[in-house]
């Protein structure tokens, strides 16, 4: 359930998504509903779509759609 919360929140392109995992410090910020940066530790990638923003294996090797319910949210 938390992973859907997460991407229709993002998918509303109106604030940083902040969090946490494993210590480290993430962001997802959606410029619009094609373009959303990407960045965990300093590395940063631009994906295209909201599925890309959930399945792309970033964050530490693992995607967000895997990582949902361990991270911490910082910003909503």
């Amino acid at each position: 359930m938390i992973a859907q919360q997460i991407k229709k929140r993002i998918e509303e392109c109106c604030t940083l998504f902040a969090f946490e995992y494993q210590g480290k410090k993430g962001h997802i910020d959606p410029y619009s509903s094609k373009s959303f940066l990407l960045w965990y530790e300093g590395a940063e990638t631009t994906v295209t779509s909201i599925d890309a923003v959930m399945n792309t294996p970033f964050f530490g090797g693992h995607t967000l759609l895997e990582i949902a319910n361990e991270i911490i949210i910082k910003e909503w």
